[in-house]
């Protein structure tokens, strides 16, 4: 865990403040990925993206900090019970919750498989995963990476990037192109859509106050390996807009790589 000093004005923006290594039996080869704080901004739970590599009893993918002090932040050991899923794996993305819990978006199973799924974590650190067993997507791509949630509305959207598994074997990685519109108070998938010619769905967001409840999907590259594109669309599946940003990000013979990381109100 590293504290920056985030402060614009203080003399040493942009140094380190403190920096916390994971103690305990999973404190290695995890590959650090995804974090957030709660919305009382007191704790803050990451994930270990790659953690399911590890031998058993030494492979938990959750890790907590409590952050009062930010400046001092104190690991929390979760306990296999609550810091483990029990089928899904690979956290990515961690969305905080009005009610102080999270959602993450778990790329895999167990083993890095698909299907993957969505973990709900309560303010008491109690686990679910979703959607049940029973209402898991037929098709073979389910490995959600981009989460955005409007829980006002109460629509939960997810992307499917690439079946983990596929990208540590040294095979062909298989990528997924389909986005999976939620019923958040059911916690079912009720409509799921898919992007012709898209090679993983890298992330969702939500357009800040859209009436509409447009959001954009960001899409690395296309089948041909030259495209990176975003998606605006509705809930219903509606495709508004299309925007190619290759030409603008990059020039002759270059590559770059597209994630959205925050959409602001402006």
């Amino acid at each position: 865990m590293a504290v920056l000093d985030f402060d614009c004005r203080s003399p040493t923006y942009g140094d380190f403040v403190t920096v916390k290594d994971v103690l305990g039996p999973s404190a290695v080869n995890n590959e650090p990925h995804h974090g957030a704080f709660n919305i009382h901004k007191d704790r803050f739970f990451s994930g270990g993206l790659l953690s399911l590599l590890k031998s058993t009893g030494q492979n938990e993918e959750i890790f907590a900090w409590k952050v009062e002090d930010p400046r001092r932040p104190e690991q929390l050991h979760l306990g296999n019970l609550t810091g483990n899923p029990r089928r899904t794996g690979v956290p990515d993305e961690f969305l905080a919750l009005r009610d102080g819990g999270y959602f993450v978006s778990m790329m895999g199973d167990s083993q890095g498989n698909s299907p993957g799924g969505v973990l709900y974590i309560s303010p008491e650190w109690y686990v679910e995963e979703f959607p049940s067993e029973h209402h898991l997507p037929k098709d073979d791509c389910f490995n959600p990476h981009g989460i955005a949630v409007d829980e006002t509305a109460g629509i939960l959207v997810t992307g499917d990037f690439v079946t983990p598994s596929s990208i540590l074997t040294g095979g062909t990685p298989h990528f997924c192109d389909s986005i999976r519109i939620w019923d958040l108070a059911e916690m079912k998938i009720r409509k799921t859509i898919h992007l012709e010619q898209a090679v993983g769905i890298m992330n969702v967001n939500f357009v800040p106050g859209d009436p509409e409840l447009r959001y954009i999907a960001a899409v690395p590259f296309d089948a041909f390996g030259t495209d990176v594109s975003l998606y605006v669309m509705d809930p219903e599946g509606n495709l508004h807009s299309t925007f190619h940003v290759t030409p603008y990000l990059i020039g002759p013979g270059g590559h770059c790589y597209s994630r959205i990381n925050r959409l602001v109100p402006e």
